[in-house]
């Protein structure tokens, strides 16, 4: 999972943490736009916001189905508007 001492694994091979900082915030609020722009949620759950986090961070790192969150069971992208499946 990437270097310790450097960013966490990623899309980009980047491994300057503020480096990859800058392009997974563009990214990511490119998604956070999307989510605004859709339906409210419909319950507030911890499956929820494991939800919203993996679609918002979709592009960056490998949190895909087959990668469970490292602390707990998320498991990446949900039913939300635009998710990668």
């Amino acid at each position: 999972m990437g270097d310790t001492t450097g960013a966490p694994e990623n899309y980009f091979g980047k491994n300057d943490p503020a480096e990859l900082e800058r392009i997974a915030g563009r990214l990511a609020t490119q998604r956070l736009y999307e989510l605004e722009s859709s339906a409210p949620l419909a319950s507030f759950t911890r499956d929820d916001l494991c939800h919203v986090h993996g679609y918002l961070m979709q592009d960056i790192y490998p949190l895909g189905r087959a990668a469970p969150h490292r602390r707990g069971r998320c498991d990446g992208h949900g039913d939300v508007p635009g998710a990668v499946r």
